[in-house]
């Protein structure tokens, strides 16, 4: 297993947010498997990292 950087990308999720809003955070790296599985791995505003594959969105960094 490997990782490479997050290189912008953003994951969002519809009613986890505050106030049962999207909440979105940043993709700080991609863990890929020897078999080429690539699960992003988020940051949230408090530091705590962890896998984002539940996420209902996965933005690239071309989108606002």
């Amino acid at each position: 297993m490997s990782a490479i950087p997050g290189g912008g990308w953003r994951a969002s999720w519809k009613d986890e947010g505050p106030d049962n809003r999207l909440l979105t955070e940043q993709v700080l790296a991609w863990m890929v498997t020897a078999k080429g599985r690539a699960t992003p791995i988020a940051v949230d505003a408090h530091g705590h990292v962890d896998d984002a594959e539940s996420a209902d969105r996965l933005i690239s960094p071309e989108e606002e």
